[in-house]
């Protein structure tokens, strides 16, 4: 029952804003939509700004992979050199849910 709760409250609260801006959009005949003139560049800076985007999210996960690669990784090579850390080098496939 509490899931379930959870699930209409939140559908609604996405749900029903993004249908009354369709409706909004949608209503005398669509001329909401003939009014935006620069439709193309709207779409063009939507793409550029998802793609720039993903690309902080792909070099911070780049950059903890070296660092904490079980093999190879920089960090866990300078915990081995290190005297009693040796066993508690981090491990990638150690960690849960990755």
């Amino acid at each position: 029952m509490g899931w379930l709760l959870i699930i209409i409250v939140v559908g609604f609260a996405v749900v029903w804003p993004v249908a009354q801006l369709q409706v909004r959009a949608f209503a005398e005949g669509g001329s909401a939509f003939a009014r935006m003139m620069r439709i193309g560049d709207t779409i063009w800076t939507t793409v550029v700004l998802a793609v720039a985007s993903s690309v902080p999210a792909v070099a911070a996960v780049t950059g903890w992979i070296f660092l904490l690669s079980s093999k190879v990784g920089y960090l866990n090579m300078a915990l081995r050199k290190l005297p009693l850390t040796s066993l508690c080098a981090v491990r990638m496939s150690n960690m849960v849910n990755i």
